[in-house]
């Protein structure tokens, strides 16, 4: 997988502030590519769990799933927007902070019952917050979706902060 350098590494942030977004994170979005090279992103709920991202995806067959399983190599990304602030006396001098990471690796489909339910169960205490270990999961119920995991081959972040708007971590 060739990944390309990061042209403004002024804005580069710390491989810890990096790790930190990505975890705290609320959207995810994957790209994908078929096997004719079309891309496709789609937005997914994520955890981050023994540095791999987890997401899930309904077992049925769709574009996703398809492409997962003809090219595994992703790119991920999610982010924190703030405000629009003026760089300039024009309308169209003005820039936005935020904060993203871009995370590159292989999505491999988690097919281990007891870690698919793991996984789930992750994903649940995210966004759900249902403790670990009271799963309301009936595992009949596991064949209906798929669970991917993303191992991190390169995990960078970028930001813009402004004195006005989004605060350094």
């Amino acid at each position: 997988m060739r990944i390309p350098a990061m042209r403004r590494i002024e804005k580069m942030m710390s491989e810890e502030d990096s790790c930190s977004l990505l975890e705290r994170g609320f959207c995810g979005r994957i790209a994908t590519t078929d096997g004719a090279n079309t891309p496709y992103v789609v937005p997914v709920s994520f955890v981050v769990a023994d540095n791999r991202i987890v997401f899930h995806h309904v077992h049925e067959e769709g574009r996703l799933n398809e492409n997962l399983r003809k090219n595994p190599l992703v790119c991920f990304e999610t982010d924190e927007p703030g405000e629009v602030f003026s760089i300039g006396a024009s309308p169209c001098q003005t820039s936005m902070t935020f904060r993203s990471v871009i995370a590159f690796g292989e999505a491999k489909e988690v097919t281990d019952t007891q870690e698919k339910l793991r996984c789930l169960e992750m994903l649940m205490l995210k966004y759900a917050a249902q403790k670990v270990g009271e799963s309301s999961i009936p595992e009949s119920s596991l064949n209906n979706v798929c669970v991917y995991a993303i191992t991190i081959v390169n995990l960078t972040g970028k930001e813009t902060v402004h004195d006005k708007g989004m605060a350094k971590d």
